[in-house]
C-alpha cells in the first residue's frame, strides 16, 4: 500500500504530456531493443532513425507555422506526434522515408485547422 502511495505521489506531479512522451519513447526503445536481438524483422537502426527523422521533423514544423501564425508553442506535443506518426509506419521500405517525412508534417499542421463553423463565428 505504501509503494502504491510513493507511485501516486509521483505520478501526481508529472505533467501528462511528459508522461506521454515518456511511454512513447519507452515503446519506441523497446522496439529497438527487440529488433537488436532479431525479435522484429526491422533493423534496430532503420527503427532509430525513423524516429529521431519523425520528431524532428514534427517539431521543426510546428516551430515554423507557430512562427507564422504567431501562435504559442508546446515542444512535448510535437515530439509525441512525431513519435504517434512513426508507430505505424513500416521501416527499411524505399519510399518510407518521404511518406514519413509527410505524415508528420501533416500531423503537426493538422493541429492549425479549425473547424468550419470555427472561421465562420469570427
Amino acid at each position: 500500500m505504501r509503494l502504491l502511495t510513493a507511485f501516486e505521489g509521483r505520478l501526481d506531479r508529472l505533467a501528462m504530456h511528459r508522461l506521454t512522451l515518456y511511454a512513447l519513447l519507452a515503446i519506441v526503445l523497446w522496439a529497438v531493443l527487440l529488433s537488436m536481438f532479431g525479435v522484429l524483422g526491422y533493423m534496430w537502426a532503420d527503427i532509430a532513425a525513423a524516429a529521431v527523422l519523425a520528431v524532428v521533423v514534427a517539431v521543426t514544423t510546428n516551430q515554423a507555422i507557430a512562427r507564422v501564425l504567431g501562435a504559442t508553442t508546446d515542444p512535448q506535443s510535437s515530439m509525441i506526434t512525431g513519435l504517434i506518426v512513426v508507430m505505424p509506419v513500416p521501416v527499411g521500405l524505399s519510399g518510407h522515408w518521404f511518406f514519413l517525412i509527410a505524415a508528420a508534417a501533416f500531423a503537426v499542421a493538422s493541429k492549425y485547422c479549425r473547424a468550419p463553423s470555427e472561421m465562420s463565428a469570427k
